[in-house]
C-alpha cells in the first residue's frame, strides 16, 4: 500500500469537486501548518509536552482533512510519543513532519490546487 502525499481524489469527492473550495481550505491548510511546527518546536525547547501533543494532534486533523495520509501518519506518531515520552523520536517526528510539509506544498503546486 503507498500512501499519498494528497489523495486529489478523495479531496475532490469531500469538496463536491468544488476547485475555488479547495483552493481556499488548502491555502488555509499552508498557512496553519509551518505555523504549528514552530510551536511544537518552542514548546519542545520549553518542555512543554503537552503543547506538542496539542500540535501534533491538531495538525493530524488537518491532514486528514487534506486527504494528506504521509503527514496524518507523522502527526499521529508523534503525538503518541509524546504520551510515551519518547524524546529522540519526537524530533524525528517533527522533522519528518517538517518533510512532509514541503511535499505537500510540492503536491500542491503540482496539481494548481493553489
Amino acid at each position: 500500500m503507498s500512501i499519498n502525499i494528497i489523495d486529489i481524489n478523495k479531496l475532490l469527492i469531500q469538496f463536491s469537486g468544488d476547485k475555488k473550495i479547495i483552493k481556499n481550505f488548502l491555502t488555509i491548510c499552508i498557512y496553519e501548518i509551518p505555523q504549528r511546527i514552530e510551536h511544537m518546536k518552542q514548546a519542545l525547547k520549553d518542555n512543554d509536552l503537552v503543547s506538542v501533543k496539542l500540535n501534533a494532534h491538531t495538525i493530524k486533523g488537518i491532514a486528514a482533512n487534506m486527504r494528506a495520509d504521509s503527514m496524518m501518519k507523522s502527526a499521529e506518531n508523534l503525538e503518541k510519543n509524546c504520551i510515551e515520552n519518547q524524546q529522540q523520536m519526537i524530533d524525528m517526528y517533527i522533522i519528518k513532519l517538517e518533510h512532509d510539509f514541503v511535499d505537500i506544498k510540492a503536491e500542491i503546486s503540482k496539481n494548481m490546487l493553489v
